[in-house]
């Protein structure tokens, strides 16, 4: 997992190393990883994510590129799937890197991809999980992570 210096913060600060691999992944997101994955015009989904009626052509011919759909579409908000009131930063933290490394154990096999993980920290917390096939010439973050304010993890293959 490469990180950019804002997130190696956010780890140190909340003492997160690999521990968050023994911690308990939320039911709401493991309901998102069992439903699977679904391909469709060369593009990669969480099938649970897919709105009803999603039209892929449209959204293709809407969007800059099929990396920008698949963000658009596989874009989770971690505290919207936690009942934690405690310590909601490092909680939000914990769930984001473990779904992203078992969403990683999930498409490993079958394809190229980068899951970035962003993480706010303040007054309104947030961490997003985005996915999306490694493509030429696509790219959904800049090539030099440390110009984002927020932390960021990239975990590809």
């Amino acid at each position: 997992m490469k990180t950019n210096k804002a997130m190696a913060a956010a780890l140190l600060k909340y003492q997160i190393e690999n521990e968050f691999q023994v911690i308990i992944l939320s039911k709401k997101l493991q309901r998102l990883l069992t439903g699977g994955v679904c391909e469709l015009k060369d593009c990669i989904f969480l099938e649970k994510l897919l709105p009803k009626g999603f039209n892929i052509d449209e959204a293709i011919r809407l969007s800059f590129d099929r990396t920008q759909v698949e963000c658009d579409v596989n874009h989770i908000h971690i505290e919207d799937f936690i009942d934690e009131q405690g310590n909601i930063e490092k909680t939000i933290l914990e769930q984001g890197l473990l779904f992203g490394a078992r969403l990683q154990q999930l498409l490993v096999d079958k394809y190229k991809f980068m899951i970035i993980i962003s993480f706010s920290q303040g007054q309104f917390p947030d961490c997003i999980v985005r996915f999306h096939k490694k493509r030429v010439k696509e790219n959904w973050l800049v090539n030099d992570i440390d110009t984002y304010e927020e932390g960021i993890a990239v975990i590809d293959n």
